[in-house]
Protein backbone atom coordinates (compact mmCIF):
# COMPACT_ATOMS: atom_id res chain seq x y z
CA UNK A 1 0.00 0.00 0.00
CA UNK A 2 1.29 3.44 -0.94
CA UNK A 3 2.04 6.03 1.77
CA UNK A 4 -0.96 8.13 2.77
CA UNK A 5 0.73 11.29 1.54
CA UNK A 6 0.48 9.90 -2.01
CA UNK A 7 -3.32 9.86 -1.89
CA UNK A 8 -3.50 13.62 -2.40
CA UNK A 9 -1.41 13.67 -5.57
CA UNK A 10 -3.58 15.39 -8.21
CA UNK A 11 -5.27 13.14 -10.75
CA UNK A 12 -3.50 9.88 -9.95
CA UNK A 13 -3.07 9.76 -6.18
CA UNK A 14 -6.52 8.21 -5.68
CA UNK A 15 -5.48 5.14 -7.67
CA UNK A 16 -3.42 3.97 -4.69
CA UNK A 17 -5.84 4.91 -1.88
CA UNK A 18 -8.04 2.41 -0.01
CA UNK A 19 -11.65 2.74 -1.13
CA UNK A 20 -15.19 1.87 -0.07
CA UNK A 21 -16.12 1.02 -3.65
CA UNK A 22 -17.55 -2.54 -3.53
CA UNK A 23 -16.71 -3.14 -7.19
CA UNK A 24 -14.77 -6.47 -7.26
CA UNK A 25 -12.78 -5.66 -10.42
CA UNK A 26 -9.63 -3.49 -10.60
CA UNK A 27 -11.87 -0.63 -11.76
CA UNK A 28 -12.45 0.17 -8.08
CA UNK A 29 -8.93 1.69 -7.97
CA UNK A 30 -9.60 4.20 -10.77
CA UNK A 31 -13.23 4.99 -9.91
CA UNK A 32 -13.70 5.80 -6.24
CA UNK A 33 -14.13 8.58 -3.70
CA UNK A 34 -10.44 9.55 -3.88
CA UNK A 35 -10.28 9.95 -7.67
CA UNK A 36 -12.96 12.67 -7.73
CA UNK A 37 -11.96 16.37 -7.54
CA UNK A 38 -11.55 16.85 -3.78
CA UNK A 39 -12.76 20.46 -3.27
CA UNK A 40 -15.98 20.03 -5.26
CA UNK A 41 -17.10 16.69 -3.86
CA UNK A 42 -15.93 16.44 -0.26
CA UNK A 43 -17.82 19.57 0.69
CA UNK A 44 -21.58 18.97 0.97
CA UNK A 45 -22.20 22.60 0.06
CA UNK A 46 -20.20 22.30 -3.15
CA UNK A 47 -21.90 19.02 -4.05
CA UNK A 48 -25.28 20.71 -3.67
CA UNK A 49 -24.43 23.27 -6.34
CA UNK A 50 -22.12 21.40 -8.69
CA UNK A 51 -23.18 17.78 -8.42
CA UNK A 52 -26.86 17.62 -7.48
CA UNK A 53 -27.91 20.94 -8.96
CA UNK A 54 -30.80 20.92 -11.42
CA UNK A 55 -28.67 21.10 -14.57
CA UNK A 56 -26.22 18.34 -13.63
CA UNK A 57 -29.02 16.02 -12.48
CA UNK A 58 -30.97 16.60 -15.69
CA UNK A 59 -27.93 16.08 -17.90
CA UNK A 60 -26.94 12.98 -15.94
CA UNK A 61 -30.22 11.35 -16.93
CA UNK A 62 -29.45 11.55 -20.65
CA UNK A 63 -28.63 8.13 -22.05
CA UNK A 64 -30.14 4.65 -22.30
CA UNK A 65 -30.65 1.85 -19.79
CA UNK A 66 -28.81 -0.74 -21.87
CA UNK A 67 -25.67 1.43 -21.80
CA UNK A 68 -26.04 1.83 -18.03
CA UNK A 69 -25.93 -1.96 -17.60
CA UNK A 70 -22.75 -2.11 -19.69
CA UNK A 71 -21.15 0.90 -18.07
CA UNK A 72 -17.75 -0.65 -17.35
CA UNK A 73 -17.12 -1.94 -20.87
CA UNK A 74 -18.37 1.20 -22.59
CA UNK A 75 -16.33 3.60 -20.49
CA UNK A 76 -13.20 1.46 -20.79
CA UNK A 77 -13.70 1.51 -24.55
CA UNK A 78 -14.06 5.30 -24.39
CA UNK A 79 -10.84 5.50 -22.34
CA UNK A 80 -8.99 3.35 -24.89
CA UNK A 81 -10.14 5.57 -27.77
CA UNK A 82 -9.17 8.71 -25.84
CA UNK A 83 -5.75 7.26 -25.01
CA UNK A 84 -5.09 6.33 -28.65
CA UNK A 85 -6.22 9.80 -29.77
CA UNK A 86 -3.91 11.41 -27.19
CA UNK A 87 -0.93 9.37 -28.41
CA UNK A 88 -1.72 10.32 -32.02
CA UNK A 89 -1.90 14.02 -31.09
CA UNK A 90 1.47 13.80 -29.34
CA UNK A 91 2.92 11.98 -32.36
CA UNK A 92 1.70 14.59 -34.86
CA UNK A 93 3.07 17.37 -32.65
CA UNK A 94 6.51 15.80 -33.13
CA UNK A 95 6.48 17.52 -36.55
CA UNK A 96 7.72 20.60 -34.67
CA UNK A 97 11.04 18.79 -34.19
CA UNK A 98 14.25 20.01 -35.80
CA UNK A 99 15.43 16.42 -36.31
CA UNK A 100 15.22 15.37 -39.99
CA UNK A 101 14.59 11.73 -39.03
CA UNK A 102 11.54 12.68 -36.94
CA UNK A 103 10.19 15.08 -39.58
CA UNK A 104 10.32 12.31 -42.18
CA UNK A 105 7.97 10.23 -40.01
CA UNK A 106 5.62 12.98 -38.77
CA UNK A 107 5.52 15.63 -41.54
CA UNK A 108 2.19 17.41 -41.93
CA UNK A 109 2.55 17.70 -45.71
CA UNK A 110 4.48 15.80 -48.35
CA UNK A 111 4.95 16.22 -52.08
CA UNK A 112 6.17 14.00 -54.89
CA UNK A 113 8.31 16.21 -57.15
CA UNK A 114 9.56 15.69 -60.68
CA UNK A 115 11.25 17.81 -63.36
CA UNK A 116 13.48 17.52 -66.43
CA UNK A 117 15.99 20.18 -67.40
CA UNK A 118 18.92 20.14 -69.82
CA UNK A 119 19.09 16.36 -69.85
CA UNK A 120 18.96 16.09 -66.06
CA UNK A 121 15.94 14.55 -64.30
CA UNK A 122 14.84 15.27 -60.74
CA UNK A 123 12.55 12.91 -58.81
CA UNK A 124 11.89 12.71 -55.11
CA UNK A 125 9.73 13.59 -52.14
CA UNK A 126 9.57 16.71 -50.00
CA UNK A 127 8.45 16.41 -46.34
CA UNK A 128 7.24 19.60 -44.67
CA UNK A 129 7.27 19.79 -40.88
CA UNK A 130 6.56 22.87 -38.78
CA UNK A 131 10.15 24.03 -38.26
CA UNK A 132 11.97 21.94 -40.84
CA UNK A 133 11.58 20.78 -44.41
CA UNK A 134 13.39 17.66 -45.64
CA UNK A 135 13.81 16.89 -49.35
CA UNK A 136 14.94 13.48 -50.53
CA UNK A 137 15.81 13.75 -54.21
CA UNK A 138 17.26 11.51 -56.90
CA UNK A 139 18.93 13.45 -59.71
CA UNK A 140 19.96 11.74 -62.94
CA UNK A 141 22.44 13.95 -64.80
CA UNK A 142 22.85 14.13 -68.58
CA UNK A 143 25.91 11.85 -68.45
CA UNK A 144 23.90 9.15 -66.65
CA UNK A 145 25.34 9.76 -63.20
CA UNK A 146 22.72 9.39 -60.41
CA UNK A 147 22.90 11.54 -57.29
CA UNK A 148 20.87 10.75 -54.18
CA UNK A 149 20.49 13.94 -52.21
CA UNK A 150 18.95 14.93 -48.89
CA UNK A 151 18.27 18.61 -48.35
CA UNK A 152 17.34 19.95 -44.88
CA UNK A 153 15.96 23.49 -44.73
CA UNK A 154 14.60 25.37 -41.69
CA UNK A 155 11.11 26.72 -42.41
CA UNK A 156 11.30 29.68 -40.01
CA UNK A 157 14.12 31.58 -41.68
CA UNK A 158 11.76 34.29 -42.87
CA UNK A 159 12.70 33.68 -46.51
CA UNK A 160 9.67 31.58 -47.39
CA UNK A 161 11.73 28.45 -46.98
CA UNK A 162 8.71 26.42 -45.96
CA UNK A 163 8.25 25.10 -49.48
CA UNK A 164 10.77 26.53 -51.95
CA UNK A 165 14.43 27.54 -51.86
CA UNK A 166 17.15 28.10 -54.41
CA UNK A 167 19.68 25.33 -54.87
CA UNK A 168 22.29 24.11 -57.34
CA UNK A 169 22.90 20.44 -58.12
CA UNK A 170 26.50 20.96 -59.31
CA UNK A 171 27.43 22.24 -55.85
CA UNK A 172 25.92 19.14 -54.26
CA UNK A 173 27.90 16.99 -56.65
CA UNK A 174 31.05 18.57 -55.36
CA UNK A 175 30.12 17.39 -51.87
CA UNK A 176 29.21 20.79 -50.47
CA UNK A 177 25.85 21.87 -49.09
CA UNK A 178 23.67 23.52 -51.72
CA UNK A 179 23.80 27.33 -51.55
CA UNK A 180 20.75 29.53 -51.04
CA UNK A 181 21.40 31.34 -54.31
CA UNK A 182 22.43 29.95 -57.68
CA UNK A 183 25.90 31.37 -58.38
CA UNK A 184 26.49 33.33 -61.58
CA UNK A 185 27.98 31.45 -64.51
CA UNK A 186 26.77 27.97 -63.53
CA UNK A 187 27.35 25.34 -66.21
CA UNK A 188 24.65 23.60 -68.23
CA UNK A 189 24.68 20.50 -66.01
CA UNK A 190 23.48 22.43 -62.99
CA UNK A 191 19.87 22.45 -61.90
CA UNK A 192 18.49 25.23 -59.69
CA UNK A 193 15.18 26.40 -58.23
CA UNK A 194 13.91 29.98 -58.38
CA UNK A 195 11.02 31.03 -56.15
CA UNK A 196 8.83 33.97 -57.14
CA UNK A 197 8.00 36.71 -54.65
CA UNK A 198 4.41 35.44 -54.57
CA UNK A 199 5.55 31.92 -53.67
CA UNK A 200 7.87 33.20 -50.97
CA UNK A 201 5.03 35.22 -49.41
CA UNK A 202 2.75 32.20 -49.64
CA UNK A 203 5.27 29.99 -47.89
CA UNK A 204 5.80 32.53 -45.12
CA UNK A 205 2.01 32.60 -44.59
CA UNK A 206 2.02 28.80 -44.52
CA UNK A 207 4.52 28.80 -41.69
CA UNK A 208 2.37 31.23 -39.70
CA UNK A 209 -0.73 29.05 -40.17
CA UNK A 210 1.19 25.95 -39.14
CA UNK A 211 2.33 27.65 -35.94
CA UNK A 212 -1.30 28.59 -35.20
CA UNK A 213 -2.35 24.97 -35.76
CA UNK A 214 0.26 23.78 -33.28
CA UNK A 215 -1.22 26.00 -30.55
CA UNK A 216 -4.63 24.43 -31.12
CA UNK A 217 -3.14 20.95 -30.94
CA UNK A 218 -1.40 21.71 -27.65
CA UNK A 219 -4.78 22.70 -26.18
CA UNK A 220 -6.27 19.50 -27.58
CA UNK A 221 -3.58 17.39 -25.90
CA UNK A 222 -4.02 19.16 -22.55
CA UNK A 223 -7.82 18.82 -22.44
CA UNK A 224 -7.54 15.13 -23.37
CA UNK A 225 -6.14 14.32 -19.91
CA UNK A 226 -9.25 15.25 -17.85
CA UNK A 227 -11.37 13.53 -20.51
CA UNK A 228 -9.52 10.22 -19.98
CA UNK A 229 -9.81 10.56 -16.21
CA UNK A 230 -13.56 11.11 -16.56
CA UNK A 231 -13.77 7.94 -18.65
CA UNK A 232 -12.23 5.93 -15.82
CA UNK A 233 -14.21 7.68 -13.09
CA UNK A 234 -17.51 6.79 -14.73
CA UNK A 235 -16.62 3.11 -15.18
CA UNK A 236 -18.42 2.03 -11.96
CA UNK A 237 -21.82 2.95 -10.51
CA UNK A 238 -20.14 3.85 -7.22
CA UNK A 239 -17.66 6.28 -8.79
CA UNK A 240 -19.95 7.80 -11.40
CA UNK A 241 -21.16 11.35 -10.85
CA UNK A 242 -23.38 13.82 -12.66
CA UNK A 243 -20.73 16.49 -13.06
CA UNK A 244 -18.21 13.91 -14.29
CA UNK A 245 -20.52 13.16 -17.19
CA UNK A 246 -20.84 16.87 -17.93
CA UNK A 247 -17.08 17.32 -17.59
CA UNK A 248 -16.38 14.41 -19.94
CA UNK A 249 -18.65 15.83 -22.62
CA UNK A 250 -17.42 19.42 -22.22
CA UNK A 251 -13.69 18.65 -22.23
CA UNK A 252 -14.15 16.08 -24.99
CA UNK A 253 -16.00 18.62 -27.12
CA UNK A 254 -13.35 21.30 -26.47
CA UNK A 255 -10.62 18.84 -27.40
CA UNK A 256 -12.54 17.88 -30.56
CA UNK A 257 -13.00 21.51 -31.60
CA UNK A 258 -9.32 22.26 -30.95
CA UNK A 259 -8.35 19.40 -33.25
CA UNK A 260 -10.75 20.61 -35.96
CA UNK A 261 -9.36 24.15 -35.71
CA UNK A 262 -5.83 22.80 -36.08
CA UNK A 263 -6.79 20.74 -39.13
CA UNK A 264 -8.59 23.61 -40.83
CA UNK A 265 -5.85 26.12 -40.09
CA UNK A 266 -3.20 23.99 -41.76
CA UNK A 267 -5.36 22.63 -44.58
CA UNK A 268 -6.80 25.99 -45.66
CA UNK A 269 -3.87 28.25 -44.87
CA UNK A 270 -1.09 25.97 -46.01
CA UNK A 271 -1.67 22.57 -47.62
CA UNK A 272 -4.15 23.74 -50.27
CA UNK A 273 -2.08 26.83 -51.05
CA UNK A 274 1.34 25.26 -51.57
CA UNK A 275 2.67 25.81 -55.12
CA UNK A 276 2.25 22.90 -57.55
CA UNK A 277 4.95 24.31 -59.81
CA UNK A 278 8.29 25.97 -59.10
CA UNK A 279 10.38 27.62 -61.84
CA UNK A 280 13.80 26.16 -62.63
CA UNK A 281 16.80 28.17 -63.78
CA UNK A 282 16.41 27.57 -67.52
CA UNK A 283 12.66 28.08 -67.80
CA UNK A 284 11.53 24.53 -66.99
CA UNK A 285 9.24 23.82 -64.04
CA UNK A 286 9.38 21.45 -61.09
CA UNK A 287 5.99 19.77 -60.61
CA UNK A 288 4.97 19.11 -57.00
CA UNK A 289 1.97 16.99 -56.03
CA UNK A 290 1.23 17.93 -52.40
CA UNK A 291 -0.73 15.60 -50.09
CA UNK A 292 -1.39 15.29 -46.34
CA UNK A 293 1.61 13.91 -44.50
CA UNK A 294 1.56 11.21 -41.80
CA UNK A 295 1.33 13.78 -39.00
CA UNK A 296 -1.80 15.39 -40.46
CA UNK A 297 -3.38 11.96 -40.99
CA UNK A 298 -2.74 11.09 -37.32
CA UNK A 299 -4.37 14.36 -36.25
CA UNK A 300 -7.44 13.64 -38.39
CA UNK A 301 -7.82 10.13 -36.93
CA UNK A 302 -7.35 11.46 -33.38
CA UNK A 303 -10.08 14.05 -34.00
CA UNK A 304 -12.53 11.38 -35.15
CA UNK A 305 -11.76 9.19 -32.12
CA UNK A 306 -12.77 12.03 -29.81
CA UNK A 307 -16.29 11.84 -31.24
CA UNK A 308 -16.46 8.23 -30.02
CA UNK A 309 -15.57 9.32 -26.49
CA UNK A 310 -18.23 12.05 -26.45
CA UNK A 311 -20.90 9.62 -27.69
CA UNK A 312 -19.97 7.11 -24.96
CA UNK A 313 -20.35 9.75 -22.25
CA UNK A 314 -23.73 10.84 -23.58
CA UNK A 315 -25.00 7.25 -23.97
CA UNK A 316 -24.26 6.18 -20.37
CA UNK A 317 -26.61 7.82 -17.82
CA UNK A 318 -25.59 8.35 -14.21
CA UNK A 319 -27.30 6.17 -11.54
CA UNK A 320 -30.92 7.26 -10.98
CA UNK A 321 -30.40 7.61 -7.20
CA UNK A 322 -27.78 10.30 -7.82
CA UNK A 323 -30.27 12.23 -9.93
CA UNK A 324 -32.90 12.30 -7.21
CA UNK A 325 -33.34 15.39 -5.05
CA UNK A 326 -32.80 13.16 -2.01
CA UNK A 327 -29.14 12.99 -3.06
CA UNK A 328 -28.77 16.53 -1.71
CA UNK A 329 -29.18 15.15 1.83
CA UNK A 330 -26.17 12.82 1.71
CA UNK A 331 -23.99 13.68 4.67
CA UNK A 332 -20.67 12.52 3.29
CA UNK A 333 -19.10 11.77 -0.07
CA UNK A 334 -19.02 7.97 0.50
CA UNK A 335 -22.72 8.06 1.49
CA UNK A 336 -23.52 9.86 -1.74
CA UNK A 337 -21.46 7.51 -3.91
CA UNK A 338 -22.98 4.41 -2.28
CA UNK A 339 -26.37 5.51 -3.62
CA UNK A 340 -25.33 4.44 -7.08
CA UNK A 341 -23.97 1.11 -5.93
CA UNK A 342 -27.05 0.36 -3.81
CA UNK A 343 -29.23 1.03 -6.83
CA UNK A 344 -27.23 -1.45 -8.88
CA UNK A 345 -27.47 -4.09 -6.12
CA UNK A 346 -31.25 -3.59 -5.88
CA UNK A 347 -31.70 -3.92 -9.62
CA UNK A 348 -29.60 -7.08 -9.72
CA UNK A 349 -31.64 -8.61 -6.88
CA UNK A 350 -34.92 -7.78 -8.66
CA UNK A 351 -33.70 -9.36 -11.87
CA UNK A 352 -32.60 -12.47 -9.99
CA UNK A 353 -35.95 -12.72 -8.20
CA UNK A 354 -37.85 -12.32 -11.47
CA UNK A 355 -35.79 -15.07 -13.05
CA UNK A 356 -36.72 -17.44 -10.18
Amino acid sequence: MAPKCCYNIPFFGGFCAPTENPEPSPLRHVSNEHTLPAPCFRSAKCRRYWEVGMFCRAFGGVGCACADRRRGGIMLFAFAMSAVAWVFVLACSAATSTSPEIVLQTAWAAADVQATQGGATIRGTVYAGINLRVSQLEVTLADGEVLELTRVVPTNTGAGAACVTQMNISEWKAGDDAPWAVPAGTNASSVGLHATDEQLALCAHCYEQAAEAVRSIVLSAITAVPTMLSDLQRATSFGDANCQKALGVITGTFSLLSGIVGLQAFARGCLRSLPNEVALTNGATLAANWRPGPGLVLLAVATLLKIVDIVCHIAVPTPAAKRDRAARDAKSLPDYLHMGDQERSTSAAEMKGGAV
